[in-house]
């Protein structure tokens, strides 16, 4: 519903495989689509999401991560083991202890297919370890 600003674990486990869509005023996605094993489809994150701690983990079947806003600060665990998803665009900062193990077990991630700000771009590769990723996974985000 409209108005709605924490969604923390709202679908944990769901069996869709298109998410509905995430209302405007939703600040907070921890665990919100954790283990949805079949998702394939996520709509547009709003800008003014701060929180997708574990978001996406374990949602094998994603191929296309939503594009992150550049309000998000806190995305650890958020695409951990997501094992099909082959793209990502980071509009957001890193934040230190904020992003760790955010692509843990994506291995269909290649080289370029993380994009980031270009001004974060030196920042991202230098973490890319603690993300759980390679640091030539990182490219600007045009």
């Amino acid at each position: 519903p409209e108005g709605v600003e924490d969604m923390t674990g709202c679908f944990v486990y769901c069996t869709f495989t298109k998410a509905p869509v995430i209302p405007a005023s939703v600040k907070y996605m921890d665990n919100c689509f954790q283990f949805c094993m079949n998702l394939k489809e996520v709509p547009a994150i709003p800008e003014g999401v701060e929180s997708m701690e574990r978001c996406f983990w374990g949602c094998a079947s994603l191929e296309m991560a939503p594009v992150i806003p550049a309000s998000v600060t806190n995305m650890g665990n958020c695409f951990k083991d997501c094992t099909e998803l082959k793209s990502a665009v980071l509009k957001c900062n890193y934040r230190d202890n904020y992003f760790n193990s955010a692509f843990s077990g994506c291995h269909g991630l290649k080289e370029g297919s993380i994009k980031v700000p270009a001004a974060q771009l030196d920042t991202y590769k230098a973490k890319a370890d603690r993300m759980g990723t390679e640091p030539d996974n990182f490219a600007k985000d045009e």
